[in-house]
């Protein structure tokens, strides 16, 4: 019975991650990469449009506003 995906686990020590990154080092291991997911994707090209259809100003104070959100 299949257990799940073949995938390595991360190291979940420094000597596991010492050797994971001199193995992908010399080339036996490459580091995967994931693909952004699709909302990852169209929320950036999101917020290009709109940064696009903004003025300056609007930018600005939307950026204050976020930023005195995060930082409450």
């Amino acid at each position: 019975m299949p257990r799940g995906p073949n995938v390595k686990k991360p190291p979940t020590d420094r000597i596991d991650c010492a050797v994971r990154v001199a193995e992908i080092s010399v080339g036996l291991e490459t580091e995967e990469r994931r693909k952004p997911s699709v909302r990852a994707r169209s929320g950036r090209t999101g917020a290009k449009v709109q940064a696009g259809n903004l003025t300056r100003e609007a930018r600005s104070a939307a950026a204050k506003r976020t930023a005195s959100l995060r930082w409450k």
